[in-house]
């Protein structure tokens, strides 16, 4: 009275074509992956070439732009000038 496998073959599952779909899906994802992987180093490259015929010229360079400040930073005072100019659009 051994365990015999073949005993209950009608109430068996067959897993081939579920395994089969399963791998045919990770292979096509992980296949899409690999495209998009080798296509974004050119994508980039064509990227960057219609940024450069496209860029503006350039702005003259604006010294505050390059200092680190913090969110607690004191902003730069603003002129006489610069503050009722600002107080005209308020009203």
């Amino acid at each position: 009275m051994g365990f015999n496998l073949t005993a209950f073959a009608d109430e068996m599952v067959n897993v081939t074509p579920v395994l089969l779909r399963f791998l045919g899906k990770f292979f096509a994802v992980f296949g899409i992956v690999a495209v998009i992987g080798l296509l974004t180093p050119a994508m980039a490259r064509k990227v960057d070439a219609l940024r450069a015929k496209k860029q503006l010229t350039e702005q003259p360079d604006d010294p505050r732009l390059k200092e680190v400040r913090g969110i607690y930073d004191a902003q730069e005072a603003e002129t006489p000038d610069e503050a009722a100019k600002a107080e005209e659009q308020k009203q």
